[in-house]
């Protein structure tokens, strides 16, 4: 299965979907950390300046393993298309908000029919913290993704609870709970299928 990582940086996700023979196409502006990705799981990869656009493609031997070091905007369905899948960790929730439609009309256009779309969100109230990530009610997802993907919310949970502190990772609980007072904050994931 062919899955795309928009603003991967070097998240292990990857490594877990590649390792499962997946092919994995991820695209990222920061060229550092895709190259501490590649050397840190010991990928042996070429590297080639692209043609149509400013920037880098790192692909495994295996070419199983794409990373796309430039501008997400700037990709296009005639550089990767056909994905199965998309894995989406908070990407569509960092991006500029006038930016949403863009983003969506831009990773819809990667994917083949009936692409299964793994959406990570976030949900918060608070005046002391400023996005990203931008907090993204359901009715907000439904209401980007409708008519162009079928939607269901598969799990919600604290993000500040001691329960969820390995999946949410030890260093970002410890920010979100130094920096923001009396605070309540979820983590949302959606399975999106587009249509």
């Amino acid at each position: 299965m062919s899955i795309f990582v928009p603003l991967c940086g070097k998240t292990e996700d990857m490594f877990w979907l590649y390792s499962r023979g997946h092919t994995v196409v991820g695209v990222d502006i920061a060229a550092i950390g895709l190259e501490q990705f590649l050397n840190g799981h010991n990928i042996n990869f070429s590297k080639q300046k692209l043609e149509k656009i400013d920037g880098t493609l790192y692909t495994s031997e295996d070419g199983r393993l794409r990373l796309y070091a430039c501008d997400l905007f700037k990709m296009t369905n005639e550089i990767e298309s056909g994905f199965m899948g998309v894995y989406d960790r908070m990407s569509f929730a960092a991006i500029n908000i006038n930016d949403r439609k863009k983003y969506i009309e831009l990773v819809l256009s990667m994917c083949a029919p009936d692409c299964r779309f793994l959406l990570e969100t976030v949900t918060y109230q608070s005046a002391d913290y400023s996005p990203p990530p931008h907090s993204l009610e359901d009715s907000m997802v439904k209401e980007y993704f409708e008519g162009r993907c079928s939607f269901r919310k598969l799990d919600s949970i604290d993000a500040l609870l001691n329960e969820n502190r390995e999946r949410i990772g030890a260093k970002k609980q410890d920010h979100l709970r130094d920096n923001l007072k009396a605070f309540d904050m979820r983590y949302n994931l959606f399975l999106l299928t587009c249509k």
